[in-house]
């Protein structure tokens, strides 16, 4: 079953293997303040946390989104 974890997870991974392999990528979703003052271009805030910049940030970063979101949908599923 596809949890809402999940789906973030793996959206994450698409898009950062992407980017790994298309610096263009990179550059229109990295956090970049002048970016987002000057062009208005708030979508940054977001797109930042789906790249990463290797392997081993990603595998860490992933392992550890997998542990607490399956603790907080677990919490919110009880409420």
């Amino acid at each position: 079953m596809l949890t809402v974890t999940l789906i973030i997870l793996l959206l994450t991974c698409v898009i950062s293997f992407t980017a790994f392999s298309n610096h263009q990528i990179t550059n229109d979703l990295i956090f970049y303040p002048t970016a987002i003052s000057n062009h208005h271009q708030w979508y940054r805030f977001i797109t930042c946390g789906f790249i990463h910049a290797d392997i081993m940030h990603l595998a860490f970063n992933m392992y550890t989104f997998y542990l607490f979101g399956n603790m907080v949908e677990r919490a919110l599923g009880e409420i």
